[in-house]
């Protein structure tokens, strides 16, 4: 199972995706690259917020533009309100970068897990 993190290879592969999209509107490609990456971790909705918000592109940005791996040194989980059935957190997590540990970058955000199919799924996640 994939976690959150980073690789410059992420970005690569991130952005060959997005170039195989023939507009705007034709996201299967992306979505397609993403169900590679994290098969059955989000929900239908999990995976089109990913792609609406991003927010899993600007940690492969961030590695790519550092030219090193990013690797999660803490999450910190707050939980919130949410509907009954579903699960939602704030989130924060510390990531370093592999050449210098000092380095540091903070994710900040929301994330909403759902019973599917008797697996909690992420179905909403989106930056703060």
């Amino acid at each position: 199972m994939r976690t959150y993190g980073a690789t410059k290879q992420d970005y690569e592969d991130l952005n060959h995706a997005l170039s195989q999209s023939q507009s705007r509107d034709d996201n299967q490609i992306l979505l397609d690259y993403m169900h590679t990456v994290y098969g059955e971790q989000l929900t239908d909705n999990g995976y089109e917020k990913c792609i609406a918000n991003r927010i899993i592109s600007s940690a492969s940005q961030i590695a790519y533009d550092e030219n090193t791996d990013l690797k999660v040194s803490a999450i910190e989980l707050q939980p919130t309100d949410a509907l009954e059935g579903r699960r939602g957190y704030l989130f924060t997590v510390q990531v370093q970068t592999e050449k210098d540990v000092s380095n540091t970058f903070t994710f900040k955000g929301y994330i909403e897990l759902v019973q599917e199919d008797g697996n909690w799924k992420v179905d909403i996640i989106s930056p703060r």
